[in-house]
């Protein structure tokens, strides 16, 4: 064992010595590329040089979509490569070192701003990180970044709907005679869709070139459209369409009910209460933006319904009205006749029921002696009008019902 200890000597000192040399490679190879360097001059060795910046947007994932701000939020890495010309040197000086991993805040950074992000700040960068050099002083820097950005929605579709966010991204102060910006091809392997509500469909890119009347020189902004779509998260679709059908079909059963039974009022109220449940709920449930759009409709039917149970109040109290006031005649003939078969009056209910008045008043003095209270007598042909009216309404009503429920 004895023999071996010189040459493990040797090498751990060749190990380290060499540890030494190639830190001491990298802290030679950075002290003479920042002397002397200015960061907040832009990398070129005459003004007149551009300088092509290719931007590149890598999302995440959509932390959030606020729909009553309309903004979104959006983690991403942002991917940007330039050429610095005080960046190049020769590999062989360096020991075949090729590149170095330099801090972000020495050297020059491309002014980069999201033109439409909300507040109005710049990109918020979420950690200080390195840049990448190479010997061709190509500088590659990809720093994570939370994007929020204005998103104004469209929800006429919801809770179906697909969103189109708007990321618009240049130089604050540069033209594009200084600063070119050139799109890279978008990516998203990285992309996790964690988000309960919202589902990044995919992002899109393209190059824009504008020409304000002020100035001469061109600008260049890469603009990015994400396109996002609703999750089923909440049954809302079911919420809406099911218990409303439902309510609906109560209100127009109710115009089928004989027109001297006040369980035509008890179907009614039942519609319109649950119909208001209904409207609490969604309230409670779908995003504020979106509750104009979903409960619009709602409220049409809410509205149609009380009217519809105020009407029936009025057919109600039709049959009872005092036979000194005489229904017209041509409206008893006619719905004796053919009126009556084309809107359904069945041959019971299309015929005099004056006789029938008599006997509700006999049994109804006979009642009133056993303590019992005495009922109003029916009126025949006010009766017959009662229900025309009532058959009359239901295709009003079924009409309405349709054009506002086909909306929902």
């Amino acid at each position: 064992m004895i023999y071996y200890k010189p040459f493990f000597t040797l090498v751990v000192a060749s190990v380290l010595t060499s540890s030494v040399l190639g830190s001491s490679t990298i802290k030679r190879l950075k002290k003479n590329l920042l002397i002397g360097y200015d960061k907040h001059t832009r990398p070129v060795q005459h003004h007149s040089n551009v300088t092509t910046v290719n931007l590149g947007l890598l999302p995440i994932y959509v932390s959030d979509l606020d729909e009553e701000k309309q903004v979104l939020t959006l983690e991403s890495w942002i991917q940007m490569e330039w050429k610095d010309e005080h960046f190049v040197w020769d590999p062989a000086d360096y020991d075949g070192l090729s590149s170095i991993h330099l801090p972000d805040h020495t050297i020059w950074q491309p002014d980069i701003t999201i033109y439409n992000s909300f507040p109005a700040t710049d990109i918020d960068l979420k950690t200080k990180t390195l840049s990448i050099v190479n010997s061709a002083g190509v500088v590659t820097w990809v720093p994570p970044a939370t994007i929020r950005v204005l998103c104004p929605l469209d929800l006429s579709l919801f809770p179906d709907d697909i969103q189109v966010c708007k990321i618009k991204i240049g130089s604050w102060t540069h033209d594009g005679l200084n600063i070119d910006l050139q799109l890279k091809d978008e990516n998203m392997s990285d992309l996790q869709n964690h988000n309960m509500k919202w589902q990044m469909i995919n992002i899109t890119g393209t190059k824009v070139t504008q020409y304000y009347d002020c100035c001469p020189e061109p600008y260049h902004s890469i603009e990015y459209y994400v396109r996002l779509r609703r999750l089923p998260v909440l049954a809302v679709s079911e919420l809406r369409h099911f218990p409303i059908l439902v309510a609906i079909l109560l209100f127009l059963v109710m115009f089928w009910v004989p027109v001297n039974s006040k369980e035509k009022l008890v179907l009614g109220a039942a519609a319109i209460f649950m119909l208001y449940g209904i409207f609490i709920s969604l309230i409670q449930i779908v995003s504020s933006g979106a509750v104009r759009i979903t409960v619009k409709p709602v409220e049409s039917l809410l509205l149609i319904g009380v009217v519809a149970l105020i009407l029936e109040v009025i057919v109600l109290n039709l049959p009872h009205l005092s036979s000194s006031i005489s229904p017209p005649r041509f409206l008893v003939s006619f719905l004796s006749g053919v009126g009556g078969r084309l809107i359904c009056i069945c041959g019971q209910e299309n015929r005099d029921f004056s006789h029938d008045r008599i006997e509700l008043t006999t049994s109804d003095n006979e009642d009133d002696n056993s303590g019992h209270q005495k009922p109003q007598p029916i009126d025949g042909d006010w009766y017959l009008i009662a229900t025309g009216l009532d058959r009359i309404l239901f295709v009003v009503f079924l009409s309405a019902f349709i054009i506002v429920f086909v909306t929902i």
